[in-house]
């Protein structure tokens, strides 16, 4: 494919969300385009030129499955990859706390006693459970700082996956929230 790169005014248009976004208005962007014509170009330059240090930002990427899914999976994967960071005990505090189920699809980051102490809280899990509480974890998450929510491949994506992303962006309560979903057109 023809390489092409994303005029300044995508760039211009994505740093507009993010101001709205941190000044509390909730955003949803989507970037639509044909593989290799700069969506990720684009997202790499954008975030480089945002300079906040309180910035939150959550990279997921779908991919192409031939069976089934696992609900929300490019977001636990996500997830998951900033909770073996330096700051990742805080997070694993708060999905602890805000969304156990969500914790639970991770039970590698968790010692056998912590595992034990997480069972009850997830005796009745299920996907609209895990929705509600992945609406609350990352509204928190947006609170005081502007959460920059990004999925790429969209077009991949499960469906679990984009009833959280939509039930997020048309919650009443307030975030700071930027949400980049990027696709192909199929």
């Amino acid at each position: 494919p023809v390489r092409l790169e994303y005029s300044s005014q995508e760039l211009a248009e994505l740093q507009k969300a993010f101001e709205q976004a941190s000044n509390g208005e909730r955003r949803l962007v989507f970037l639509n385009g044909e593989q290799g014509i700069g969506k990720t170009a684009l997202l790499d330059r954008f975030l480089a030129n945002i300079q906040l240090p309180e910035l939150t930002v959550l990279r997921a990427r779908c991919v192409q499955m031939r069976g089934v899914a696992e609900p929300f999976l490019p977001l636990l994967e996500a997830l998951e990859r900033r909770c073996r960071e330096s700051y990742g005990r805080l997070l694993i505090e708060c999905l602890n706390h805000l969304a156990p189920t969500w914790l639970y699809q991770m039970l590698n980051l968790l010692a056998p006693d912590e595992i034990a102490k997480l069972q009850p809280k997830v005796a009745h899990i299920n996907t609209g459970r895990m929705l509600r509480e992945g609406a609350d974890f990352f509204e928190m998450l947006s609170n005081n700082s502007t959460l920059i929510l990004i999925l790429d491949n969209a077009h991949w994506s499960d469906e679990f996956t984009l009833d959280l992303l939509c039930f997020l962006m048309f919650r009443c309560s307030s975030a700071k929230l930027l949400i980049i979903v990027s696709y192909r057109s199929c």
